[in-house]
């Protein structure tokens, strides 16, 4: 099937009110985030991770990637330390280089990291 579109349409203009609004909307939400109280951010991470390690494919899998959190993220730390405890292999993500894709490699609890602009890398 083929549209025509008028001469004058163009997807620019919507992109970027588009990518506008996403920027906004991300932002918000950074600022909801960074307002709880760290003890609400700590429970809601905990009650997460209860619901997480007791799914199937939790319980199935043998590798885990994970991140460290920044900026008001949700904290996934108890998730990687059920999955220690249940000797699952833990991967966090690490930059290679400026113009390489991002990888994984695996995390221990006693792995030195070391600071790259805001997330941690090995």
């Amino acid at each position: 099937m083929l549209f025509l579109l008028p001469p004058s349409f163009s997807f620019f203009p919507k992109l970027a009110q588009h990518m506008s609004l996403s920027k906004e909307l991300r932002q918000r939400i950074r600022a909801h985030r960074n307002a709880l109280p760290k003890a609400e951010s700590q429970r809601a991470a905990r009650d997460l991770a209860k619901r997480i390690v007791a799914l199937p494919i939790f319980t199935a899998a043998r590798h885990i990637a994970g991140y460290l959190a920044n900026n008001g993220e949700m904290d996934p730390a108890p998730i990687l330390e059920q999955a220690f405890a249940l000797n699952k292999r833990v991967y966090l993500p690490v930059l290679l280089g400026k113009q390489e894709p991002m990888g994984f490699a695996p995390y221990w609890p006693q792995t030195k990291l070391k600071p790259n602009q805001t997330i941690a890398v090995m």
